[in-house]
């Protein structure tokens, strides 16, 4: 008789002994609650900068000099890093370009045409 993959692999009499994916915890262990409020907010349409602006929150409360510097550095830093967004925007338009370039002869005598 053939084993299967399932058959011949060792299977675990502790349940509780199982690894989770995230890290060191169990797999019956729910996971913390940050975690399911990331997840939650994230799902949300548009919900991302509310995370950030609570972690924010919170490393104001915090260390409150940290806070501010970060909230005064980070329209520098995007200032900085803008002609790096343009330059990629004009990378992907040649590259796009380019791309169309080789693949006309096979628009032109290819079949059917896709919907």
């Amino acid at each position: 008789m053939q084993l299967t993959w399932y058959e011949d692999t060792p299977r675990v009499q502790n349940p509780a002994a199982r690894v989770n994916v995230l890290g060191s915890g169990v797999r019956n262990q729910p996971a913390p609650a940050c975690v399911y409020f990331v997840r939650y907010c994230t799902s949300l349409r548009g919900g991302l900068p509310m995370v950030k602006f609570l972690l924010w929150f919170i490393l104001l409360v915090l260390c409150w000099p940290l806070a501010l510097l970060a909230l005064f550095l980070y329209p520098l830093v995007w200032l900085l890093l803008l002609p790096f967004r343009i330059l990629g925007i004009a990378v992907e338009g040649i590259l796009e370009f380019i791309r169309s370039l080789v693949l006309l002869p096979a628009r032109v005598l290819g079949g059917p045409t896709r919907v």
